[in-house]
């Protein structure tokens, strides 16, 4: 998610974040520089991003501890990527550690962002989480212990998002 609005806006300081550039090995130095090929691939996402038009962003989140502490992912990742596509839809696919959000409150913890003005995107920490609300939620239980083990969400971004 924070890929997204990089490559849309243009490179910030998380760009010099990025460490490796293909799947399990780290930049070996071919091809320039890796500041040079870093700022390259970036470019190219930006580009892929705008080419395709894309009307979603998904991503898996891993290791929250527990609902509530998701905000920082709400604020700088979903609702950025959300504004960085124009108000696009933004939704976060979560592993909680401790346990599952609340299924009786929509708000907790919906990890989904949509209809995010681009001035989010400039707000820096004063950026506010812009939750979406699920329009419908379903809670499926263990088989041996019937405690909750997955709570799945239903999102609709309406006609004009899709």
């Amino acid at each position: 998610m924070f890929g997204v609005a990089e490559a849309i806006v243009g490179p910030t300081a998380r760009t010099r974040y990025i460490r490796y550039l293909a799947p399990d090995q780290r930049y070996d130095g071919a091809g320039g520089g890796l500041v040079a090929v870093r700022q390259r691939l970036v470019t190219k996402w930006g580009r892929l991003l705008t080419d395709q038009r894309v009307d979603i962003a998904l991503t898996a989140v891993h290791r929250l501890q527990q609902p509530g502490r998701d905000i920082f992912w709400q604020r700088h990742g979903l609702a950025t990527a959300s504004a960085a596509l124009g108000g696009r839809l933004a939704v976060g696919a979560a592993f909680f550690t401790d346990r599952l959000p609340d299924e009786g409150d929509r708000w907790s913890s919906p990890l989904a962002a949509c209809g995010v003005p681009r001035e989010h995107l400039s707000q820096g920490l004063h950026r506010p989480a812009r939750r979406f609300e699920p329009v419908d939620l379903l809670t499926i239980n263990g088989r041996r212990n019937g405690k909750p083990r997955a709570l799945v969400r239903l999102f609709d971004a309406g006609i004009n998002q899709l």
